[in-house]
């Protein structure tokens, strides 16, 4: 269909518009609100707890088994794990995962599981965001409830139940003891009936039988028979019979105090000093935070029906809730600014209308496509769409100002015809350009969002633009002229906009002969102006080159997380009694809302909350790691740096050895430390507190009639008393942990004064079969794709990745270490600097394919030269501004130099077609510059206001997490101006010197 056919059929163009706006409402209505976690960070987290297995034995038993079952996974990217006391925990980060990979976990997990003792605890299997806090963090309180009920229902109720929610990963709890069954054995009573713990712990696991006996089958009925020989209580547990000797029993309660007792508080903590439960809770692999956080108030609100209290210290996702808002405001405050400027460049009622009602139409067929390809509606898609609405208006504006006298569709025709190249141009620049920005995704999914969101908000503007914009302007107008009366009757609305643009003149008038005197000093002296031009390209690219660059992505939230490590052998009544002096000078510093804290054996974690109104968040790291300095034999450390321009990398020792691999990384940490740029250097490991061993002789064991593991399970029992079996008491699992009276001896040394029971019933002390030494072993062992790692973590001022990497590792190569062990610096940081280094190249790439594409178009090799030309210019304020304000250019800054080349292309395009439009008469003449410019400067000086107008209001909006948009909605602004400027000075200077770039190229022959 021709152009001239289409724009005569309003009633058409209004009907496809109504079904597109149909069709954009309904895939709005099942649009997200909010970001989801990234895939990036997508893991499975499988957690095995066995109670009283020193971290050597649960790497050997538990974590090693665990991670040969889990290496057949598919889709796995790196495996992970952990070994400590009591807890192993592997790590599977994958690159995709779905209901069917959960279930080869889960089997593969069971299997494992299977071969355990009883004691061992049930796996626990999550999907989580590894390395992320806790994005909602509770004091969970009920009154009136004793402690082991309470314990009892968050274990049992409440953790399953937050679990359970759409998008939660794991769920932990601080602060509170389990109830669990306490056996405790009278040894010399034991002794003398020849009894020992272990004979009572299996007493009471074959006391607690449930299976099938089989089905009984008749000619009609087929009945399943089931054996139940449980103990139903503590009381029947007193009472269940042991047996002694040959034939005899006796009660359990005759050699041991059965009661139902608490364990002992793995943690204790406190929130603003106040000791406190708190209930943490993790993401799972791509949870969507503000559902997530819609869901767990709903959660909270049911257990608060039933008496419990919740005081929320930590709720990322209402935050972001909070920041959607003001990103939402902020784009409305940016479509009013677009709407209100509008009325000065368009003339008649009409037209100022068509061009008003373009702005929320592109936004929502915009909004809609998003939706419709999966996006959720997150900062950085809003963001994408509030910038590029500022640019993408250009394309109406433009049509609205070569229609604004009303045209007949056929005038209007001929009119748009020769315009639709120069906005085909524009938006196909822009679509490439941002290309590159797609293949950051790795870096930032975000970041990909943005470039989505702007690339489509073009091709549709474009659509609009040249296609509905015009059918309204010209037939309506048409139509009117025809039927109109010779004095027609003026609206209010026409006599404002004629009013405003009345006001405008002497502005206006001010500018064009600012502009026309611009152009023809530019043309005059063309060569200072070109020669300002090189240098300050020349400065904008070595800026951009000279740049380390920086790959963080900005913080999130207003909430901090601190490590306090102390001495390995530190007491959890120890470590809390420093966190709360810690707490107390932090809570009292100004901008500081809320300070918990979580004591553990040997560490402690913080979690601090603050106003950003009052407090940035590097001063709230720097004031944590000062205020740290003073805490007594423990040191503070952050995940992120005080100093903005501080970064911090992985360094990994891989090898056999674990204790050579501690060595190493000690080493290797020191020597890195000496390096000019590294500021610190932080084990990411530290030694176990001291253990005591004993050496249990073989030969004396056997001289006694009993072995080394009788006598190692009976100095256990002595000691530490093991979970030996579990015990199902109506709804309640709880563990039933077997200990010796003498459990609490007054020093290690009377370990070796214990009775060890022999066969033939009497006693023998440990002294007789073993001797007591002292060493330490580590807390924690780490593994990284099935070997052994050690890790520590260095601090390096400045950003460049790549710099870096070839100190540390240059001064790391020269070090002495054993064969097989190596070391790797952070991967996941040169990945990125990999990725990054693709995407500039695609960059480059990408500016090849617009001068194709422009020479294409304009069908001249000189055209698309002129305008490129302005890029370097019009660059240099915008990079320079990202350079001087953080000492380095970031991802977000790089992206929106990517998006900002598009807006820079848009604008010199329109001169340069206008220019070869009007073809230069002869050498030395300066009138058609000076038309040529004069006839752009209006549609240019309004895309830019457009453009600033939609990008500036995010600049402003209080969010500490809205870096990546407050970076591209200023670069944006700064580098629309910088167009503007360049397109009157540098582009009029350079086809004065070269007119030929401007000149159509002529297929005439001779």
């Amino acid at each position: 269909m021709r152009l001239e056919s289409w724009y005569s059929r309003p009633i058409a163009a209004a009907c496809a518009l109504l079904a597109l706006v149909m069709v954009s409402a309904a895939a709005l209505s099942g649009a997200r609100i909010g970001p989801n976690e990234t895939a990036s960070n997508f893991a499975w987290a499988v957690t095995i707890q066995h109670y009283g297995v020193d971290a050597y034995e649960m790497q050997r038993t538990v974590t090693e088994p665990l991670e040969n079952a889990l290496s057949a996974v598919a889709g796995r990217t790196e495996m992970r794990s952990f070994s400590e006391y009591g807890k192993s925990r592997v790590i599977l980060y994958m690159r995709d995962s779905d209901d069917e990979t959960y279930a080869t976990i889960r089997d593969a997990v069971e299997r494992v599981y299977a071969t355990l003792p009883s004691s061992a605890q049930r796996p626990v299997i999550n999907s989580t965001s590894e390395g992320r806090q806790p994005v909602w963090l509770a004091a969970v309180r009920a009154d009136g409830m004793d402690r082991e009920d309470f314990a009892r229902v968050l274990d049992k109720g409440m953790k399953p139940a937050f679990e359970k929610l759409d998008g939660a990963g794991e769920v932990e709890t601080y602060g509170t003891g389990m109830p669990e069954i306490s056996v405790t054995i009278d040894p010399e009573r034991a002794a003398s009936l020849g009894l020992d713990p272990s004979a009572c712990a299996q007493a009471v696991a074959a006391s607690d039988f449930l299976g099938t006996c089989g089905v009984w089958r008749s000619d009609e009925l087929g009945l399943a028979i089931v054996a139940y020989g449980r103990t139903p209580g503590i009381e029947a547990l007193k009472d269940l019979r042991v047996p002694v000797g040959q034939s005899g029993t006796v009660p359990l309660s005759a050699v041991a105090d059965v009661r139902l007792a608490e364990r002992e508080y793995e943690s204790l903590s406190r929130v603003d000093g106040r000791e406190e439960t708190i209930l943490a809770l993790r993401p799972g692999g791509k949870a969507n935070l503000i559902g997530l956080s819609a869901a767990i108030a709903r959660e909270r609100e049911a257990w608060e029906a039933e008496g419990f209290t919740f005081s929320v210290i930590v709720d990322t996702g209402k935050e972001l809730a909070e920041s959607f808002r003001g990103i939402l405001s902020a784009m409305l405050q940016g479509m009013l600014a677009v709407a209100i400027i509008i009325p000065f460049m368009a003339r008649g009622l009409k037209s100022v209308a068509v061009a008003a009602l373009a702005v929320p139409l592109i936004t929502l067929l915009s909004a809609a496509a998003m939706a419709a390809l999966g996006y959720t509606f997150d900062q950085n898609a809003l963001s994408g769409i509030a910038i590029g609405l500022g640019t993408s208006v250009d394309a109406v504006v433009v049509a609205v100002e070569r229609l604004k006298d009303g045209p007949r569709p056929a005038v209007a025709a001929e009119r748009m015809s020769r315009l639709i190249p120069s906005l085909v141009g524009g938006a196909l620049t822009s679509v490439i350009v941002l290309l590159p920005l797609m293949g950051m995704g790795y870096a930032d999914e975000g970041i990909r969002a943005t470039a989505l969101s702007v690339g489509l908000i073009v091709v549709i503007a474009f659509g609009v633009g040249a296609f509905l914009a015009p059918v309204f302007l010209s037939s309506v107008h048409a139509r009117a002229d025809a039927a109109a009366p010779a004095h027609r009757q003026v609206s209010a609305v026409s006599r404002l906009a004629g009013r405003l643009r009345l006001a405008s003149r002497p502005l206006a008038r001010a500018a064009r002969r600012g502009f026309a005197r611009a152009v023809l000093w530019s043309a005059k002296r063309k060569t200072l102006a070109l020669a300002v031009s090189a240098a300050v390209s020349a400065a904008a690219v070595a800026i951009l080159a000279t740049s380390p660059m920086d790959f963080s992505g900005g913080s999130e939230g207003s909430a901090l997380s601190v490590r306090v490590e102390c001495e390995p052998e530190a007491s959890i009544q120890s470590v809390d009694r420093r966190l709360t002096a810690y707490a107390d000078a932090l809570g009292a510093e100004p901008g500081v809302t809320t300070v918990q804290t979580t004591a553990k054996r040997g560490y402690g974690d913080v979690e601090l909350t603050y106003d950003p109104q009052l407090i940035g968040r590097e001063d709230v790291a720097r004031l944590a790691r000062s205020l740290g300095e003073r805490v007594p034999n423990a040191f503070v450390f952050l995940s992120e740096g005080a100093d903005p321009g501080e970064r911090s990398y992985e360094i990994t020792v891989s090898g056999d050895d674990d204790a050579i691999l501690r060595e190493l990384a000690a080493a290797a940490a020191r020597l890195v430390r000496e390096l000019p740029f590294v500021s610190d250097t932080v084990l990411n490991f530290k030694e176990g507190p001291q253990t005591a061993i004993i050496d249990i002789d073989h030969a004396a064991a056997a001289r006694y009639g009993t072995d080394v593991a009788t006598v190692a399970d009976t100095l256990r029992r002595y000691v530490q008393g093991p979970v030996g079996h579990k015990k199902v008491l109506g709804d309640r699992e709880l563990d039933v942990r077997f200990l010796s009276e003498r459990s609490r001896v007054a020093s290690v040394d009377e370990v070796l004064s214990l009775p060890i029971l022999t066969p033939s019933g009497g006693t023998v002390p440990a002294a007789a079969l073993a001797t007591l030494s002292y060493e330490r072993e580590p807390s924690r062992l780490y593994r990284k794709n099935r070997r052994n790692v050690a890790f520590f973590t260095a601090r390096v001022r400045g950003a460049d990745v790549a710099a870096a990497r070839d100190g540390i590792m240059d001064i790391l190569g020269g070090m002495e270490r054993p064969a097989g062990y190596a070391f790797e610096f952070d991967r996941s940081a040169l990945e990125l600097q990999e990725r990054y280094a693709a995407s500039r190249s695609a960059f480059i790439l990408a500016l090849a394919f617009i001068f194709i594409a422009l020479a294409a178009l304009s069908e001249s090799l000189a055209s698309p030269l002129a305008v490129l030309s302005i890029l370097p210019v019009a660059m240099f304020a915008p990079v320079l501004a990202l350079r001087l304000g953080w000492g380095g250019i970031r991802l977000s800054g790089m992206a929106s130099l990517v998006v900002l080349s598009g807006v820079i292309v848009n604008i010199s395009i329109l001169i340069v077609d206008e220019a070869r439009e009007r073809a230069a008469p002869g050498k030395g003449s300066l009138s058609w510059l000076y038309g040529t410019v004069r006839s752009r400067v209006v549609p240019v000086a309004f895309m830019t206001l457009t453009t600033v107008a939609g990008a500036l209001p995010l600049a402003f909006v209080r969010d500490p997490g809205a870096e990546f948009m407050k970076t591209l909605a200023l670069a944006t602004a700064w580098g629309a101006v910088g167009a503007l400027v360049a397109s009157v000075i540098s582009l009029p200077a350079l086809l004065s010197a070269a007119p030929s770039l401007a000149r159509k190229q002529s297929r005439d022959t001779e």
